[in-house]
């Protein structure tokens, strides 16, 4: 390990000011730029906490009540509607008193009782319901697992007979693939329509998220995103002040579900901090080449550091590929890590005192007080 006693330039002090998004490789959960942090929709002013909204996007026009003019039947559009459930949760408040109130939408993957959900929805709360699109009974159930950085959470309800909603694939996508966004937020009255804008990990490393121009409010959150059979091909989680919003991709959650249903999610953790090299720290560092990261601390006994991988704000290693793959910013080199299990191996190529040297670590999970 080299020493970090010298004083940081001001360019890598600015970075590392950013850098808090993803400190030790992998933060439990990354926030959408522009994001306010998401939640619930909770009754009273003093807690009411929206969705997440993304600032300063510009959707395509939007197609209220179009659903029918994408051509989805009428059978699968009932089947939809009677899948997706209202979600209604107790939270504590903090110093006590009468517990908050909030709700939230939710889908049934199957017939036994499961109900996914958006993580934000149910975070924090002493006691969840369900109920159904005829609210025929409210039904008490209990979070099985929830997983902060896909921002899905797996229910168990008891009792309840809706039926369970198709699950497509959302790998086929494609931009201006038309979508319809379907909830139980208060202000909708319907099913709303709009068109794929892309599908990405921009958004949140490590997630393939879809955006997308169909209306969606609060209180849709944990809501779905149906192609034009009615099949499930995402998650709502977030809504743009200016219109649309994000959904985590349903292929991306059905990897999940084994995991969430047992309540153990098992993480993959390099146990680095570091920072995106930009042109101010090449300049300040002397270094040869323009991207990459440079490794500013190595978290004791963690897989880096057993690898031998150094860190520093001046001498600490520079990454510029992992597994023959260029890396350009912090969050490609958290991506690429989080499609990875614990226990795989990867091989970091990496420029240390002037030399191009190469740093094999095994991945471990990520220990449960990080």
């Amino acid at each position: 390990m080299t020493k970090e006693g010298r004083r940081a330039s001001p360019a890598i002090r600015a970075s590392l000011t950013a850098l808090l998004l993803t400190v030790l490789l992998m933060a439990p959960a990354v926030t959408l730029p522009g994001a306010a942090p998401a939640g619930p929709d909770l009754d009273g002013p003093e807690i009411r906490i929206p969705l997440l909204a993304l600032s300063g996007t510009t959707l395509p026009q939007t197609v209220w009540a179009g659903v029918r003019a994408q051509a989805l039947p009428q059978a699968a559009l009932e089947q939809a509607e009677a899948s997706v459930v209202w979600i209604r949760i107790l939270v504590q408040r903090r110093g006590g008193g009468r517990p908050g109130e909030g709700s939230g939408s939710g889908i049934v993957l199957e017939p036994s009782g499961l109900v996914l959900t958006a993580e934000h929805v149910v975070r924090g709360a002493v006691r969840v319901m369900v109920t159904t699109r005829d609210r025929s009974g409210v039904h008490e159930a209990r979070v099985l697992g929830a997983d902060a950085l896909l921002d899905a959470a797996l229910l168990e309800v008891d009792g309840l007979t809706a039926p369970p909603l198709p699950v497509g694939q959302s790998g086929l996508l494609q931009p201006g693939d038309p979508v319809i966004a379907l909830g139980r937020a208060p202000r909708r009255s319907e099913p709303s329509s709009g068109t794929v804008v892309d599908v990405s990990e921009q958004y949140r490393p490590g997630v393939m998220m879809i955006r997308h121009s169909a209306p969606v409010f609060p209180g849709d959150s944990g809501g779905a995103l149906l192609n034009t059979r009615g099949e499930l091909i995402g998650l709502v989680v977030a809504s743009a002040r200016t219109g649309g919003g994000l959904a985590v991709a349903i292929d991306d959650v059905r990897r999940a579900l084994d995991q969430l249903r047992t309540g153990t999610i098992r993480r993959p953790w390099l146990g680095i901090s570091g920072t995106t090299i930009t042109r101010e720290i090449a300049r300040d560092l002397n270094l040869p080449v323009q991207e990459g990261i440079l490794v500013i601390e190595v978290i004791g006994d963690g897989p880096a550091a057993r690898a031998g991988l150094r860190g520093g704000q001046r001498e600490g290693d520079v990454i510029v590929a992992i597994d023959g793959r260029s890396v350009t910013s912090f969050e490609t080199l958290l991506g690429y890590v989080l499609r990875k299990q614990p226990g795989e191996e990867v091989t970091l190529t990496v420029l240390r005192d002037g030399q191009t040297v190469t740093v094999r670590v095994t991945l471990q999970a990520r220990p449960a007080d990080m």
